[in-house]
């Protein structure tokens, strides 16, 4: 990883803005930050040389003071999940070495979400990795969305929002403006109870869903343009007593251009 001086920042190298240093919010900001350059970029700090940097939601700053210039193209945000707020509620998360189980049962929910925020009206990307172990009696999102602490009344949901819905065993990628949702069926050549990869990439007015590296869904219309939170949630739907789980590899990454 580079350090902050300026003659070792190099094009395209991330550059690390990491913690709760120097003056963010106390809430719980999820995740590393890095900047990565734009082609032929440039990277001030100014003065002094090797101060902390720092991303404050809306600027980056050092010991206090808004860098003079960068040339960067978007933030990369990596998985620490202990770093999200806990939502639960007749469930729980068990964060182990390698991924995280939400388990609810009895009508209960476990969620876990991020109040940093994703500017929709911008380029994002999402990636995680995740297997769903049940198929009834259960309600489940993992994306983005424009509620932090949405409660799931069906997958049928027109907040702003791009991810993955499952209601019971039907499973479709799913976007939404804050007035229509647009859907597509997950395809039944993919195996919900393995883990597999899912990518949600926003380009300009269009959205692409991909799992394991290929591109399986193009939404063109009702694309989200507000502000989005990372939200993990499951929900037991029958109060049946039968615990309903969902297992996400702690290495989830989002992007966001700046």
């Amino acid at each position: 990883m580079p350090s902050f001086y300026e003659n070792e920042v190099k094009e395209n190298e991330p550059i690390l803005v990491s913690g709760n240093n120097g003056g963010l919010p106390s809430s719980p900001y999820i995740m590393s930050r890095y900047l990565t350059l734009k082609p032929n970029g440039d990277f001030v700090v100014g003065n002094p040389v090797g101060d902390k940097l720092y991303w404050d939601g809306l600027n980056l700053k050092a010991t206090g003071s808004v860098i003079s210039e960068i040339m960067a193209d978007k933030i990369i945000m990596q998985g620490e999940p202990n770093r999200l707020t806990n939502n639960d509620s007749g469930g729980t998360t068990t964060i182990d070495y390698y991924d995280t189980k939400f388990q609810a049962e009895s009508a209960g929910r476990a969620s876990r979400y991020s109040d940093l925020i994703i500017d929709a009206s911008k380029d994002f990307t999402i990636a995680f990795v995740a297997k769903f172990n049940h198929s009834t009696n259960q309600r489940i999102f993992i994306g983005l969305h424009s509620d932090a602490d949405k409660i799931l009344t069906s997958s049928a949901q027109v907040e702003g929002h791009a991810g993955i819905n499952i209601e019971n065993a039907t499973a479709v990628y799913s976007n939404a403006d804050g007035t229509t949702q647009k859907t597509t069926a997950i395809d039944n050549g993919i195996t919900l109870t393995n883990y597999n990869t899912y990518k949600i990439v926003k380009t300009g007015s269009s959205i692409k869903f991909y799992v394991n590296s290929i591109l399986k869904a193009t939404h063109l219309v009702n694309i989200p343009t507000n502000t989005l939170y990372l939200l993990f949630s499951i929900q037991e739907t029958a109060a049946a007593g039968v615990a309903k789980t969902m297992n996400v590899y702690n290495n989830f990454v989002i992007t966001n251009a700046l």
